[in-house]
């Protein structure tokens, strides 16, 4: 049983934002270990 949360931050330049963000992000999220993306 896992008893605290993995994060992963995910920093940068977002000006202007683009599908490439969003695309990161869902295939973080993808990843079983990542319980949340911080932006």
């Amino acid at each position: 049983m896992k008893s605290f949360a993995t994060y992963a931050l995910f920093g940068g330049s977002f000006d202007p934002p683009h599908a490439g963000h969003q695309k990161i992000v869902d295939a973080v999220l993808k990843l079983d270990w990542i319980d949340a993306v911080i932006i």
